[in-house]
């Protein structure tokens, strides 16, 4: 996804990137972030102040929707940064519930809608970071999570349950009702 001032920033993620590089040095020659969507000129600077990370974090811009699940099946994981709304779900949910990949989901409020949609997902490390205060305990649980989920998916058919409501027959039939119910009186 796109990052947008004051709504999805990547701070917080690289602090935590560096923080465990800090505490855990081995990792710094095994992790690497891909960042896919568009990056503009702010978040290109930001990226740049972080010149110790540029060997860990590639950035590769927008891609074809059509290439989307070929690169998320070459991933280990995927990564969320949330907006900082409760009103705005990442257009990119569903296809991530699709992948039945291990998530990781970097959030910094309560109400965080992305956590809420990924309650009954098996595979979600959900990490609340205020970009200045990241913790031991947090690097940790990190750490330990893709450690634990390298090599893990969903099933299929576990994944068609949860994604079944989101096809394009079902999210139409349920429209289709509503205009039927409005045309009655309901």
């Amino acid at each position: 996804g796109s990052f947008f001032k004051n709504i999805r920033e990547p701070d917080s993620f690289l602090a935590l990137i560096k923080k465990t590089f800090e505490l855990y040095p081995n990792l710094k020659n095994k992790l690497v972030v891909h960042f896919f969507g568009e990056i503009t000129e702010r978040f290109l600077k930001t990226f740049e102040r972080h010149s110790d990370l540029k060997n860990n974090i590639q950035l590769h811009g927008l891609i074809l929707r059509e290439a989307v699940p070929n690169v998320m099946s070459q991933m280990n994981f995927l990564l969320n940064i949330s907006n900082r709304s409760d009103f705005q779900l990442p257009s990119k949910s569903v296809d991530y519930m699709a992948s039945g990949k291990p998530i990781i989901n970097i959030h910094s409020i309560e109400n965080d809608l992305f956590k809420e949609f990924f309650k009954e997902y098996s595979m979600i490390l959900n990490l609340k970071i205020q970009f200045s205060e990241i913790s031991k305990t947090e690097v940790e649980d990190f750490v330990f999570f893709t450690e634990k989920m390298t090599g893990k998916y969903i099933g299929k058919n576990q994944i068609k349950e949860m994604t079944v409501r989101f096809e394009t027959r079902n999210i139409s039939s349920k429209y289709l009702n509503l205009i039927l119910k409005e045309r009655r009186g309901v």
